[in-house]
């Protein structure tokens, strides 16, 4: 019996006697009623003795069913896929794998009330079926079942699935739940926010895959963009791994397939997908990239390239989103420059201030090394995608130029945490 969710813990409703004995009989009113305002709280997870080292998952529980296939992707992490024999080799190496492993997906129908044994599991299903399932687990020692329900709801039929492992117990059918989980695209991007599917059309182009833009790459490709390519002529030095997408062990790469290769491991994009130039961006291929795309990313900190880029924005069409770090780290701007612009309310560059500190110089280039700290990357990079977004969304709600303080400076105007926009 589960009278509350883990996650009401805040509440802690469970304090009195009387507000158990209260839940119990709302709990066995709910089950005479076959639940019709089960919250997600009853379901049959919450029923069985758990093994929490296991993790199954499933692109799609509604296409499996009878005999299945597991593959083994990390430690205690099994995916469920559909049995599709091959014949030849492959079919003699998946016969001998059945004989150690029992794998079959039970659709065990609507369900009125919980199921939390073997008993109640096999009284879903037909008689031959539960034969047949107790046999292999019993003969075998151990098998994996992927349960498939239904249950009515206050928004209707809803569906679940749970993974159970089955043991032989001194000739007993033992039932373990086992966490489990969808990993289908879609139910990945759900989680990338309400934007992504108008962003799984759009392609963005990533000038500067530096610390910045690497991450604002990242967050796009999480966020379900549909193409990019990346534009940068260097490769990772050992200092820039300290703020940068890519670890060492991608040293001396060049920056656009290191962070192609972060991204096509870590989030739904593929090689397909992603675009790479390892060149600097001249005049020639600025005019051929942008009409490809449906907005750009400048991340160079390259007065040259913004100015390139802020007028091949307004000739051709293509809005384009300046990002760039001052002060150490200190000062965020942002800078839209689009045909809709208003170059009015365009915010004064950020003057240098002088400073007495000696400038530290990375041995190798002599290049000053900024002091900026990786906190503030990550801001900029945010702050960029979310002008990449409120632009592909065309909801234009977000200022065209702003300077986000982080650390307060010593001249006005950015002597105060805050954001600095141009007032009409």
């Amino acid at each position: 019996m589960c009278l509350w969710h883990r996650g009401h813990h805040t509440r802690l409703e469970w304090l009195t006697s009387e507000a158990v004995a209260k839940r119990i009989q709302d709990w066995w009113a709910h089950r005479n009623e076959s639940w019709p305002h089960d919250a997600g709280a009853l379901d049959l997870q919450y029923y069985f003795a758990k093994d929490s080292s296991l993790l199954y998952t499933c692109s799609s529980a509604s296409g499996l069913s009878g005999q299945v296939t597991i593959e083994k992707r990390g430690e205690g992490w099994y995916h469920w896929t559909r049995w599709q024999p091959r014949g030849g080799r492959d079919e003699v190496f998946k016969k001998r794998q059945l004989r150690r492993i029992f794998a079959e997906a039970v659709d065990i129908g609507m369900l009125t009330q919980p199921v939390w044994d073997w008993p109640t599991i096999a009284a879903c299903i037909s008689p031959n079926q539960a034969n047949r399932i107790e046999q292999e687990v019993l003969r075998r020692g151990s098998g994996f079942l992927l349960l498939r329900y239904q249950r009515p709801g206050p928004e209707g039929i809803r569906e679940g699935v749970l993974g159970v492992i089955a043991t032989n117990e001194k000739g007993q059918m033992q039932i373990n739940a086992v966490e489990t989980a969808e990993d289908s695209p879609s139910v990945l991007m759900h989680r990338a926010g309400p934007d992504w599917e108008k962003m799984s059309t759009a392609s963005v182009l990533v000038v500067g895959v530096g610390a910045v833009g690497s991450f604002v790459a990242d967050e796009l490709a999480r966020g379900g963009i549909g193409r990019m390519t990346l534009v940068d002529a260097d490769r990772l030095r050992p200092g820039n791994s300290t703020r940068h997408l890519c670890g060492p062990s991608q040293i001396n790469q060049p920056k656009v397939t290191a962070v192609r290769d972060v991204l096509v491991e870590h989030t739904g994009m593929t090689l397909q997908d992603i675009n790479v130039l390892r060149t600097q961006l001249e005049p020639d291929l600025a005019f051929k990239l942008l009409p490809k795309h449906d907005i750009v990313i400048d991340a160079t900190a390259d007065y040259s390239v913004e100015w390139l880029l802020e007028k091949l924005a307004i000739d051709l069409d293509i809005p384009v989103v300046h990002v760039g770090l001052h002060r150490q780290g200190g000062l965020i701007r942002i800078d839209r420059s689009s045909r809709y612009s208003d170059a009015n309310r365009r915010l004064d560059e950020v003057p240098a201030i002088e400073t007495t500190d000696t400038a530290i110089r990375e041995v190798g280039c002599m290049h000053p090394v900024s002091l900026t700290p990786p906190h503030a990357v990550h801001a900029a990079a945010a702050y960029a995608t979310a002008t990449v977004l409120d632009t592909l969304t065309d909801r234009w709600e977000l200022p065209d130029s702003a300077i986000h303080v982080l650390t307060p400076q010593p001249d006005q105007p950015y002597d105060r945490v805050g954001t600095i926009i141009r007032e009409q």
